[in-house]
């Protein structure tokens, strides 16, 4: 598996993550008992902040949807990583890296003679 497909499938995950915060965002199914008296006590109780009436729920809420927006970036800058990941393979750089030239003498293995890297004597 390579790189970019791995990455890619992060940002499937990540994007995923990302509607479960902005579509499912309550988070109440399945809360009773003193939970849910908790859950609406929050919801009720109002403060005022920068001037305008906001319960501890809206904030839950807020935050929950702040998640999903930095969850979606997460998944996009995933995805652009993998299109830049899947560029160039690990066999491909290995095939493009350039032999150094040698830089000592050698023989000749017809002649026996003192040539350099370029065949010169």
């Amino acid at each position: 598996m390579t790189t970019a497909r791995l990455l890619r499938i992060d940002a499937v995950i990540f994007l995923l993550f990302a509607v479960g915060h902005w579509f499912f965002s309550p988070w109440t199914i399945g809360v009773e008992g003193q939970a849910l008296d908790a859950l609406s006590a929050a919801a009720k109780t109002n403060y005022p902040v920068f001037g305008f009436m906001r319960s501890y729920w809206d904030f839950h809420v807020g935050f929950g949807h702040m998640v999903g927006v930095a969850l979606l970036m997460e998944a996009a800058l995933l995805w652009l990583l993998a299109g830049r990941a899947g560029g160039i393979s690990r066999r491909e750089r290995r095939r493009n890296i350039p032999k150094p030239r040698a830089r000592f003498r050698r023989k000749d293995s017809r002649t026996g003679a003192q040539t350099s890297a370029r065949g010169r004597p």
